[in-house]
């Protein structure tokens, strides 16, 4: 802990600021941009994460995962041998989180909620898709654009958010979004989709601030509804979430989880 709280603080996000000019036809501009992530409908992948939650360090942990609009997600942290640290599930509303190591279960819980308390980020299914894939929102729709005086383009999205647009030579793609108290960073790229993300939230004790590595991504597959589900042995102890808030698996301090090269 009095390391986390001694290390250096790492750099904010920088989002374009400064004067600006509307920009005309902003929906077909939007349209445009967003393709790539619009067009994802199910993704299976690996995914490193790694960082900084109020107080804790999160150790770098190679996970593998899935997701399914509107609102399924899949996601196992892996060891470097034997079980997983957790498996969480996902359905709409509902979340189930796996816990082998300690033999215990969470049942019902709200998948926000869940994800908060093992990541600090509060976000349903549909909303960890749409922030992976640059889309920031489920079903995002453009109300304006600006054009910074660097060249990036500000989008602004229905309910808030505001999606960061320039040109690194290949093309416009999706550099950046603002969504509430949370700011992302994206970079590399691929067929207008990223593969490396930096997420930070404000928030006590200082916050969130992550990054994240996609790999071995494969999109619009079909997954069987199974992918969903978990069982869950009946030696296992439930458990309530109010138990992990403060302790969570992927903390330096707790498991046996390290990350793997993606």
């Amino acid at each position: 802990m009095l390391a986390a709280a001694c290390a250096p603080a790492r750099r904010p996000i920088e989002l374009p600021a400064g004067g600006s000019s509307p920009i005309p036809g902003h929906a077909a501009l939007w349209e445009r941009i967003a393709a790539p992530c619009r067009n994802v409908r199910t993704m299976e992948f690996l995914l490193v994460l790694g960082g900084r939650s109020g107080d804790s360090t999160l150790r770098r942990t190679r996970m593998r995962a899935a997701a399914e609009r509107p609102g399924s997600l899949r996601i196992e942290a892996l060891a470097p041998f034997g079980a997983p640290v957790f498996v969480f599930v996902a359905r709409d509303d509902r979340a189930t989180l796996l816990l082998p190591r300690d033999r215990q279960v969470v049942r019902e819980a709200r998948p926000a909620e869940v994800l908060y308390a093992l990541a600090g980020l509060a976000l349903d299914p549909g909303d960890v898709q749409a922030l992976l894939t640059g889309c920031l929102e489920p079903e995002p729709v453009a109300t304006a654009a600006r054009r910074h005086r660097d060249g990036s383009v500000a989008v602004e999205l229905r309910g808030g958010a505001t999606a960061f647009v320039r040109d690194p030579g290949g093309g416009q793609v999706i550099v950046a979004g603002r969504r509430g108290d949370l700011t992302v960073e994206y970079a590399e790229h691929v067929r207008g989709l990223p593969r490396r993300l930096r997420i930070q939230v404000e928030g006590p004790r200082g916050g969130t601030d992550l990054t994240a590595s996609l790999s071995r991504v494969s999109m619009n597959v079909e997954l069987h509804p199974a992918a969903f589900t978990v069982e869950v042995p009946p030696q296992y102890t439930p458990v309530t979430l109010a138990g992990l808030r403060g302790a969570s698996p992927l903390e330096e301090t707790a498991g046996t989880a390290v990350a793997a090269r993606p």
